[in-house]
């Protein structure tokens, strides 16, 4: 009885395994060219946000008065604190896309 089966197990063992090799080569040249994409987009993304981001590049320092040793009370630092978050909003505020990219050339 173990002799008439022992065919029909080692074909099935043997087809799996065979099956089951094919789809790991599968998923690793698919693993190998999602790499490949994903480190040209970076690359991509990388180069253009920073020369993006490099025109559109404020000056964040604080007024010469501001960092004097006499101190001009409460209300003139939240004055310069609102200053400057004010000019940091206005940046953000811009409508500028900063991946450089439209969503339609984005592969998902």
């Amino acid at each position: 009885m173990i002799n008439k089966h022992f065919f029909e197990i080692a074909l099935v063992l043997l087809a799996s395994s065979t099956l089951s090799s094919l789809e790991l080569k599968l998923v690793l040249f698919q693993q190998r060219r999602v790499s490949r994409e994903s480190f040209k987009l970076s690359n991509h993304l990388q180069t253009s946000s920073v020369e993006q981001c490099l025109q559109h590049r404020k000056n964040f320092l604080l007024p010469p008065k501001a960092v004097s040793p006499d101190q001009h009370g409460k209300g003139y630092a939240l004055t310069i604190l609102h200053e400057t978050l004010q000019q940091i909003f206005n940046l953000f505020g811009t409508s500028i896309s900063l991946g450089g990219k439209s969503d339609e050339e984005v592969p998902y």
